[in-house]
């Protein structure tokens, strides 16, 4: 890790590597926002350490989302000693899961310094941690990652294009690439319905979820972004379309949360057995719709 690291002032302090030990300086009003954010979090990532961290199969979450998150990251056909870098990793999810699949080198970057220790907790002590602002930039050397994931963060940026180029440039030519971004283009996704039903409810959910409308993008635009800053984009497909977020966000799973929450079922059982038929109702009808270019958010796998 330390090869990595291209700036000297950062130094390690607690298994996590701090530019100074007051904790990170942000770059700006969003950049602020975003960190007391996540940093008001400690009581949620204390209990999601405890209980419901992911085992080798799965998430232990009833979400679709990340059942699909994993069909993506094992697009990345990640390898033995491959070198991760996860953008925004909170609390180490991600990089548990991929650890499953490969035996890789992980690095995790976080704006919050609660979600990092909570990571450090969990995951293995040869995955390295870094605290700082990413629209700073990235304090590691040119070509220093084979892949690097951005699930849920470039929507909270206010400037994405230097983060983009910044992740360019740490990414090992024919290095892979995730992002997963909700965008703005929303018709006829249940967030857009929501939206025109629910307006106030509606922006105080983006408010509390740290989305400011006034810096994200389109879809569209997303992917000119990636591609005009040098990334070349193998697959894209848009998601949360409709049922799948009525399921994962707002129907009360009652059923479900007392098999594998109160009786304490085996996760297995449910990500083999019940979630592929919970799957062919929800998610193929949305593959339709994403088609159609729907959907409130949206992945972009590539290549540098």
């Amino acid at each position: 890790m330390d090869s990595l690291i291209r700036s000297q002032r950062f130094q390690k302090i607690d298994g996590i590597y701090l530019e100074n030990e007051s904790g990170v300086k942000t770059s700006g009003a969003y950049d602020s926002r975003q960190k007391q954010i996540y940093d008001s979090r400690t009581d949620s990532y204390k209990e999601q350490v405890q209980s419901n961290y992911p085992e080798s199969c799965g998430f232990n979450k009833l979400l679709l989302t990340y059942r699909e998150h994993l069909r993506w990251v094992k697009k990345l056909k990640l390898k033995d000693d491959d070198c991760v870098l996860d953008i925004g990793c909170n609390i180490g999810q991600l990089l548990h899961l991929m650890n499953y699949q490969a035996k890789i080198k992980g690095v995790g970057v976080d704006i919050s310094i609660e979600a990092l220790q909570n990571a450090r907790l969990i995951l293995p002590e040869n995955f390295e941690f870094v605290l700082c602002s990413i629209e700073k930039g990235l304090p590691f050397e040119d070509n220093a990652f084979d892949v690097i994931v951005c699930m849920d963060v470039i929507e909270h940026l206010e400037n994405p294009q230097v983060v983009l180029k910044e992740m360019y440039r740490v990414l090992k030519p024919g290095g892979r690439f995730l992002f997963h971004v909700p965008v703005t283009d929303l018709f006829l996704s249940l967030d857009w319905f929501y939206q025109k039903i629910m307006p106030k409810s509606f922006d105080k959910k983006m408010q509390d979820a740290g989305h400011f409308l006034e810096v994200m993008k389109t879809h569209n635009q997303l992917q000119n972004m990636i591609l005009g800053n040098g990334f070349a984009i193998t697959k894209t497909r848009r998601f949360n379309s409709l049922l799948q977020t009525m399921f994962d966000y707002h129907i009360t799973h009652r059923i479900l949360n007392r098999m594998f929450f109160i009786w304490k079922m085996p996760f297995k059982f449910y990500h083999f057995a019940i979630a592929p038929i919970i799957e062919l109702f929800i998610l193929l009808p949305d593959r339709i719709l994403q088609k159609m270019n729907v959907g409130s958010s949206a992945y972009y796998l590539g290549k540098k």
